[in-house]
């Protein structure tokens, strides 16, 4: 993260839910993009029912995968989880919902 940045626990930035449904193959892309995987999300209401129209989004844990349920956060703070000085994005995957909190939010 960039000196300075605001921490993925800010309260002030918005995360929401989405799961990975595909991945983006490109010939070509922003040279700020080179090594990031862009992937396919479909978004997800806090109980983790689907909800509007899937969007690309970059995946800035590197690790994420068909069918995991993520964190993404949008617009200025999208380009914040990247360590790059201009990363082109306005969504960004930042964290992996784990099987525990799974289960609980689909309670």
């Amino acid at each position: 993260m960039k000196p300075g940045a605001a921490s993925i626990v800010d309260p002030a930035i918005i995360m929401k839910f989405a799961q990975v449904i595909g991945n983006i193959v490109s010939t070509q892309k922003d040279k700020n993009l080179r090594g990031i995987s862009l992937l396919v999300l479909q978004p997800l209401s806090s109980s983790l029912e689907p909800e509007g129209r899937p969007y690309i989004a970059a995946d800035a844990l590197g690790n994420a995968g068909q069918g995991d349920i993520v964190f993404v956060v949008f617009s200025g703070d999208a380009p914040e989880a990247f360590a790059q000085e201009l990363c082109p994005v306005d969504a960004s995957i930042v964290g992996l919902v784990d099987e525990d909190c799974r289960k609980e939010l689909m309670a």
